[in-house]
């Protein structure tokens, strides 16, 4: 069975605050695994003792694209095999990557001679993406022109919020490209009310998406409203909602 993480960006302050009592609260809620955001504003070996004193395992990293660079590449592999992790995500990309099907593709193939490089060290390299990947083209989504490109180790990290938020549906895209979808962003969204939602009270069909998500090993969910509730309270109500729907 999958197992299920928590996203750390909107927990950015919080761990900024206090590194270890973040992390023991989200382990304690039932998380499995956490996922960083943003560059390395923490001592990786004063992170790795907070990892190791709450259990909770890295699942991924959001990483700007400039950490991947030959300047600063084996930098970054070094801090990532300290924390055990394997998988770099790219959450977004400059203009002239995505403004087209052509920069797209070119986009791909540059994804793809990264996952050759960083195979050599177990790692894997992703996108992450957000609603301007579901614009609507005469071939399909402009993702897809990225998603037909690139290698089979690319991951295809899908925020399913993000793209119903584009009016399109995540399990149809599940099915389109099977075993890219290693980790799946669960971020609730609501046709009525948009991000401002909880797990349970939103409009994705969690049940069609998980079982639609073939070689997914991690669910990571991500509440983004502060309007309902805290970091905390929101992430704690998600989990129990997801792992409801799920089975336990």
């Amino acid at each position: 069975m999958s197992k299920i993480a928590l996203a750390l960006f909107p927990f950015m302050e919080d761990l900024s605050r206090d590194l270890l009592g973040t992390l023991t609260k989200i382990k304690e809620m039932g998380y499995e695994g956490v996922e960083f955001a943003g560059g390395f504003s923490h001592d990786v070996h004063e992170l790795l003792n907070a990892l190791n004193k709450t259990g909770l395992e890295v699942v991924g990293w959001h990483i700007q694209k400039h950490y991947l660079n030959d300047e600063f590449l084996y930098s970054t592999i070094h801090y990532m095999q300290t924390l055990r992790n394997s998988r770099l995500i790219i959450p977004n990309l400059p203009y002239e990557d995505t403004n087209s099907e052509e920069a797209w593709a070119r986009t791909a193939g540059e994804f793809n001679r990264l996952s050759r490089k960083l195979s050599d060290y177990g790692m894997k390299i992703g996108y992450h993406n957000h609603r301007e990947e579901f614009a609507r083209m005469d071939y399909g989504y402009v993702f897809d022109a990225f998603c037909s490109n690139i290698d089979k180790d690319v991951i295809i990290q899908l925020d399913v919020g993000n793209m119903l938020s584009a009016g399109a549906a995540p399990e149809s895209f599940l099915r389109k490209y099977p075993y890219h979808f290693n980790t799946v962003h669960i971020k609730p969204y609501s046709l009525e009310t948009g991000f401002n939602t909880i797990l349970g009270e939103d409009s994705l069909d969690y049940q069609s998406i998980i079982k639609n998500a073939a070689g997914t090993e991690w669910f990571i969910i991500e509440y983004e409203s502060k309007l309902l509730f805290n970091n905390f309270d929101g992430a704690q109500s998600c989990l129990t909602h997801f792992k409801n729907i799920r089975g336990k």
